[in-house]
Protein backbone atom coordinates (compact mmCIF):
# COMPACT_ATOMS: atom_id res chain seq x y z
CA UNK A 1 0.00 0.00 0.00
CA UNK A 2 0.93 3.23 -0.72
CA UNK A 3 1.41 6.95 1.00
CA UNK A 4 2.10 10.59 0.26
CA UNK A 5 4.09 13.06 2.27
CA UNK A 6 3.52 16.44 1.14
CA UNK A 7 6.54 18.77 1.66
CA UNK A 8 4.57 20.46 3.73
CA UNK A 9 4.08 17.94 5.85
CA UNK A 10 7.92 17.06 5.76
CA UNK A 11 8.69 20.48 7.10
CA UNK A 12 6.54 20.38 10.94
CA UNK A 13 7.87 16.87 11.18
CA UNK A 14 11.00 18.34 11.25
CA UNK A 15 10.11 21.58 13.33
CA UNK A 16 10.30 19.02 16.82
CA UNK A 17 13.77 18.81 15.55
CA UNK A 18 15.27 22.06 14.43
CA UNK A 19 14.30 25.45 15.85
CA UNK A 20 15.86 27.55 13.01
CA UNK A 21 13.67 28.62 10.35
CA UNK A 22 16.54 29.05 7.87
CA UNK A 23 17.48 25.77 8.94
CA UNK A 24 14.07 23.66 8.77
CA UNK A 25 14.27 25.81 4.92
CA UNK A 26 17.27 24.39 4.04
CA UNK A 27 16.35 21.22 5.06
CA UNK A 28 13.17 21.18 2.53
CA UNK A 29 15.17 22.50 0.04
CA UNK A 30 17.45 19.68 0.06
CA UNK A 31 15.16 17.25 0.85
CA UNK A 32 12.80 17.92 -2.26
CA UNK A 33 16.05 18.19 -4.31
CA UNK A 34 17.55 15.12 -3.33
CA UNK A 35 14.26 12.84 -4.07
CA UNK A 36 14.24 14.81 -7.55
CA UNK A 37 10.86 16.07 -7.49
CA UNK A 38 11.21 19.56 -6.86
CA UNK A 39 9.78 21.77 -9.47
CA UNK A 40 9.25 25.34 -7.96
CA UNK A 41 10.17 26.19 -4.28
CA UNK A 42 8.07 28.53 -2.67
CA UNK A 43 8.99 30.06 0.66
CA UNK A 44 6.24 31.06 3.58
CA UNK A 45 8.11 31.82 6.76
CA UNK A 46 10.94 30.32 5.44
CA UNK A 47 8.97 26.78 6.33
CA UNK A 48 6.56 25.67 3.82
CA UNK A 49 8.22 24.07 0.21
CA UNK A 50 5.81 23.65 -2.60
CA UNK A 51 6.87 21.10 -5.15
CA UNK A 52 5.20 18.02 -7.28
CA UNK A 53 2.40 16.47 -5.74
CA UNK A 54 3.16 12.85 -7.16
CA UNK A 55 5.91 12.21 -4.13
CA UNK A 56 4.90 8.53 -3.52
CA UNK A 57 6.31 6.32 -1.02
CA UNK A 58 6.55 2.64 -1.49
CA UNK A 59 5.70 0.70 1.39
CA UNK A 60 8.42 -1.65 0.07
CA UNK A 61 11.29 1.03 -0.04
CA UNK A 62 12.75 -0.48 3.77
CA UNK A 63 12.76 -4.16 2.57
CA UNK A 64 14.92 -2.70 -0.72
CA UNK A 65 16.96 -0.10 1.47
CA UNK A 66 17.79 -3.36 3.55
CA UNK A 67 18.76 -5.31 0.63
CA UNK A 68 21.00 -2.46 -0.95
CA UNK A 69 22.80 -2.21 2.34
CA UNK A 70 23.23 -5.98 2.85
CA UNK A 71 24.74 -5.97 -0.55
CA UNK A 72 27.28 -3.51 0.29
CA UNK A 73 28.05 -5.35 3.70
CA UNK A 74 28.73 -8.31 2.08
CA UNK A 75 30.29 -7.25 -0.55
CA UNK A 76 32.74 -5.23 1.68
CA UNK A 77 33.54 -8.45 3.72
CA UNK A 78 34.26 -10.90 0.57
CA UNK A 79 36.41 -7.85 -0.44
CA UNK A 80 38.86 -8.68 2.54
CA UNK A 81 40.07 -11.47 0.86
CA UNK A 82 41.40 -9.73 -2.07
CA UNK A 83 42.76 -6.78 0.07
CA UNK A 84 46.64 -8.05 0.21
CA UNK A 85 46.50 -8.22 -3.71
CA UNK A 86 45.86 -4.45 -3.70
CA UNK A 87 49.78 -3.98 -3.13
CA UNK A 88 50.80 -6.74 -5.57
CA UNK A 89 52.72 -5.54 -8.17
CA UNK A 90 52.89 -8.09 -11.37
CA UNK A 91 56.55 -9.80 -12.50
CA UNK A 92 58.53 -7.60 -14.96
CA UNK A 93 58.39 -10.20 -17.45
CA UNK A 94 54.57 -10.97 -16.73
CA UNK A 95 52.50 -14.04 -14.91
CA UNK A 96 52.80 -16.26 -18.05
CA UNK A 97 56.48 -16.02 -18.43
CA UNK A 98 57.10 -15.83 -14.43
CA UNK A 99 55.20 -19.39 -13.70
CA UNK A 100 56.46 -21.01 -16.78
CA UNK A 101 60.51 -19.61 -16.11
CA UNK A 102 58.96 -21.44 -12.34
CA UNK A 103 58.28 -24.62 -13.78
CA UNK A 104 61.09 -24.88 -15.94
CA UNK A 105 58.51 -25.20 -19.47
CA UNK A 106 59.54 -23.32 -22.64
CA UNK A 107 57.50 -21.06 -24.74
CA UNK A 108 57.39 -24.20 -27.27
CA UNK A 109 56.33 -26.90 -24.64
CA UNK A 110 53.69 -24.59 -23.32
CA UNK A 111 52.73 -23.62 -27.02
CA UNK A 112 51.99 -27.73 -27.50
CA UNK A 113 50.36 -28.02 -24.48
CA UNK A 114 47.69 -24.75 -26.04
CA UNK A 115 47.30 -26.77 -29.32
CA UNK A 116 48.90 -23.61 -30.50
CA UNK A 117 52.64 -22.17 -31.67
CA UNK A 118 55.56 -20.59 -30.07
CA UNK A 119 54.95 -17.03 -31.79
CA UNK A 120 52.23 -17.14 -30.55
CA UNK A 121 52.68 -18.02 -27.00
CA UNK A 122 55.57 -14.79 -27.50
CA UNK A 123 52.86 -12.53 -28.72
CA UNK A 124 50.31 -13.41 -25.93
CA UNK A 125 53.30 -12.85 -23.12
CA UNK A 126 53.94 -9.24 -24.91
CA UNK A 127 50.26 -8.66 -24.66
CA UNK A 128 50.00 -9.23 -21.12
CA UNK A 129 52.91 -6.61 -20.54
CA UNK A 130 50.92 -4.07 -22.55
CA UNK A 131 47.47 -5.66 -21.13
CA UNK A 132 46.06 -6.48 -24.43
CA UNK A 133 45.59 -10.18 -23.64
CA UNK A 134 42.01 -11.23 -23.12
CA UNK A 135 40.62 -12.91 -19.90
CA UNK A 136 39.26 -15.92 -21.69
CA UNK A 137 43.21 -16.42 -23.37
CA UNK A 138 43.94 -15.58 -19.44
CA UNK A 139 41.91 -18.26 -17.77
CA UNK A 140 43.01 -20.89 -21.04
CA UNK A 141 46.88 -20.19 -20.29
CA UNK A 142 46.35 -20.61 -16.52
CA UNK A 143 44.71 -24.01 -16.69
CA UNK A 144 47.12 -25.21 -18.45
CA UNK A 145 49.90 -24.12 -15.94
CA UNK A 146 47.69 -25.56 -13.27
CA UNK A 147 46.99 -22.21 -12.20
CA UNK A 148 43.51 -20.41 -11.25
CA UNK A 149 42.87 -16.95 -13.10
CA UNK A 150 41.62 -14.57 -10.31
CA UNK A 151 40.25 -11.16 -11.20
CA UNK A 152 38.97 -8.80 -9.02
CA UNK A 153 38.11 -4.58 -8.53
CA UNK A 154 39.97 -4.53 -5.10
CA UNK A 155 38.55 -0.88 -3.24
CA UNK A 156 41.34 1.74 -1.76
CA UNK A 157 39.84 1.58 0.98
CA UNK A 158 36.23 -0.49 1.44
CA UNK A 159 32.81 0.14 -0.89
CA UNK A 160 31.18 2.00 2.25
CA UNK A 161 33.84 4.51 2.66
CA UNK A 162 34.30 4.82 -0.89
CA UNK A 163 29.78 5.67 -0.53
CA UNK A 164 30.16 8.06 2.49
CA UNK A 165 33.09 10.06 0.40
CA UNK A 166 30.61 10.73 -2.35
CA UNK A 167 27.50 11.61 0.14
CA UNK A 168 29.94 13.58 2.14
CA UNK A 169 30.88 15.99 -1.39
CA UNK A 170 27.44 15.30 -2.48
CA UNK A 171 26.18 17.34 0.53
CA UNK A 172 28.94 19.80 1.05
CA UNK A 173 27.85 21.37 -2.24
CA UNK A 174 24.78 21.53 -1.76
CA UNK A 175 25.20 23.34 1.70
CA UNK A 176 27.56 25.73 0.20
CA UNK A 177 24.93 26.45 -2.33
CA UNK A 178 22.04 26.80 -0.44
CA UNK A 179 23.79 28.46 2.35
CA UNK A 180 25.32 30.90 -0.01
CA UNK A 181 21.43 31.95 -1.42
CA UNK A 182 20.64 31.94 2.36
CA UNK A 183 23.44 34.74 3.34
CA UNK A 184 22.59 36.75 -0.03
CA UNK A 185 18.78 36.65 2.21
CA UNK A 186 20.70 37.88 5.33
CA UNK A 187 19.92 34.28 6.93
CA UNK A 188 22.97 33.00 7.72
CA UNK A 189 23.31 29.89 9.87
CA UNK A 190 25.73 29.31 12.64
CA UNK A 191 28.17 26.77 12.29
CA UNK A 192 26.47 24.37 14.72
CA UNK A 193 23.24 24.99 12.68
CA UNK A 194 24.96 24.23 9.45
CA UNK A 195 26.63 21.20 11.15
CA UNK A 196 23.53 19.72 12.35
CA UNK A 197 21.96 19.46 8.81
CA UNK A 198 24.85 18.55 7.24
CA UNK A 199 25.37 15.74 9.60
CA UNK A 200 21.67 14.93 9.04
CA UNK A 201 21.52 14.92 5.23
CA UNK A 202 24.66 12.72 5.39
CA UNK A 203 23.03 10.42 7.16
CA UNK A 204 19.63 10.33 5.08
CA UNK A 205 21.75 9.75 2.19
CA UNK A 206 23.51 6.95 3.62
CA UNK A 207 20.43 5.59 5.13
CA UNK A 208 18.43 5.61 1.33
CA UNK A 209 21.60 5.25 -0.93
CA UNK A 210 20.51 6.36 -4.81
CA UNK A 211 21.98 6.08 -8.09
CA UNK A 212 21.83 9.95 -7.73
CA UNK A 213 24.56 10.75 -5.58
CA UNK A 214 26.42 9.98 -8.34
CA UNK A 215 25.77 12.87 -10.15
CA UNK A 216 28.45 14.84 -8.52
CA UNK A 217 31.82 14.72 -9.92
Amino acid sequence: MESKMHPGEFSKLIEGTFQSRSTIHILCTLWTSHYLYCTELIHVQYVYCECSPDIVYSAGGDEKMNRQKLVLEQLDSFLKNYAALRHASIPVKGWIRAIRDGLSMTARQLAERLGSTQQNVARIERDELTGAVTMKTMKRIAQVLDCTFVYALVPNSTLKNTLEKQVDLLVNQRLKEVSHTMSLENQDLSDNELEKVRRQLVEEYLEKPSSCIWNMK
